[in-house]
């Protein structure tokens, strides 16, 4: 660290709520080369309530106006687990953890098996051979730093928000006994690397962590929202409504039963932005972006809703296809639909419903015959969108816009 980054460094730790001089830091930070401090100098800001830390984190990457080029690639792959965050892709199976990059669809490099998860410019790698949480740099898969498992503990899912990750693990009983309570363990990913900040037993699943905030589905059908370190419930649950996305501090939820209305809400507050009648039996897909609600309706449409007032705004009929997919940037979703020989990817600029461009993909031959479809999958990457569908142990991705 040179001297200009060390006076930057002074200057935020002499008064840590100095949020001007901590993001002079990350800046300073970023210009050096240096992506993984820039980003734990946001998430101490955040972690210490600095709005703005949070929405810098947790800013959406800008949508392909245009379709680009097209990039493709098979994998002979069956995988357990894919996810994407920013342009690091994960493909994990069983024995191998693949780590790609979104722009061009490479290998950065490969690991062991295990859940992962992609965080900012990190990778959390429950690592099957290290029995360890390992914090890993997205870039080259080098270690940061790692939380040691008990031998029998068996990650199963993983979230994460601003530099904390929630690692559900259930426990392998001994042969012949019953099962025993699983655990959560709560690792610190930005600041003591490694660090396990609480453990909480037998807890229900995980579906999202949200500024701090460790959103599940409890046992009595309710959706709640617990403070991630302390396990305690920030307000009274959401009963009998299902999660169905979060960006930015809000969550999207809708009743369990058929018709039940939507609602958008604080997910640390509880403060309902707004409630709408749904108007469809279910909801296939939703997605947030930055001013706009986006939901697939079962049988129906595809339906543009203002994010600030919950009024629809447009309305799209629906995509033809044995499988669709949903995927949103700041301000452009996408929609994919699959059929026996081709994939067809629709761009449409999430506040009026305009379509911005169309493509339709032909799938290789070993993705066309009698196997059935196992997967369609959709997410934003900076510029553009990523596709993966899979069916006979091969994957097939496809990376759409400008890089």
């Amino acid at each position: 660290m040179d001297d200009r980054l060390r006076g930057l460094a002074r200057a935020a730790r002499a008064d840590p709520s100095d949020g001007a001089a901590g993001r002079a830091l990350a800046r300073a930070l970023e210009q050096a080369g240096d992506p993984f401090g820039a980003w734990r100098e946001q998430c101490r800001l955040a972690a210490g309530g600095d709005a703005r830390a949070w929405e810098e984190l947790e800013a959406m990457p800008s949508g392909a106006r245009e379709a680009g080029d097209v990039r493709q690639r098979t994998i002979d792959v069956d995988p357990r687990q894919l996810s994407l965050d920013g342009r690091t892709l994960l493909l994990a199976q069983r024995g191998e953890l693949l780590v790609l990059d979104a722009g061009d669809l490479s290998t950065r490099w490969v690991a062991s098996g295990g859940r992962a998860l992609a965080h900012g410019p990190v990778v959390i790698h429950a690592d099957e051979r290290e029995r360890a949480v390992v914090v890993r740099d997205a870039r080259d898969g080098r270690a940061l730093g790692r939380a040691p498992l008990e031998r029998d503990l068996v990650p199963v899912t993983i979230a994460a928000a601003g530099g904390r990750a929630a690692v559900r693990c259930e426990r392998e009983p001994a042969p012949g006994q019953p099962p025993v309570e699983g655990v959560t363990l709560v690792v610190d990913i930005a600041a003591a690397v490694g660090a396990v900040l609480a453990r909480h037993p037998e807890p229900p699943p995980t579906v999202g962590v949200v500024r701090g905030v460790r959103l599940v589905h409890a046992d009595d059908d309710a959706l709640e929202a617990r403070d991630l370190v302390s396990d305690r419930p920030v307000h009274a649950p959401l009963a009998g409504w299902r999660w169905l996305d979060d960006q930015g501090g809000e969550l999207l939820a809708c009743g369990r039963d058929a018709g039940s209305d939507l609602r958008l809400v604080d997910a640390v507050t509880r403060h309902e932005r707004w409630v709408s009648a749904a108007g469809v039996d279910r909801i296939d897909a939703a997605a947030l972006t930055a001013d706009s609600v986006v939901l697939l309706e079962a049988g129906a449409a595809v339906v543009g809703r203002s994010r600030r007032t919950g009024l629809r705004r447009w309305t799209l009929p629906p995509p033809p296809g044995e499988a669709a997919a949903l995927a949103a940037s700041a301000d452009v979703v996408y929609l994919s639909t699959w059929r026996e020989h081709a994939t067809t990817v629709q761009a449409i600029d999430a506040r009026d419903g305009r379509p911005l461009w169309r493509r339709e993909l032909p799938h290789p031959d070993d993705l066309v015959g009698e196997a059935p479809l196992r997967g369609l999958s959709a997410w934003p990457c900076p510029g553009g969108v990523v596709l993966a569908a899979w069916r006979s142990g091969r994957l097939h991705l496809v990376r759409l816009g400008a890089d």
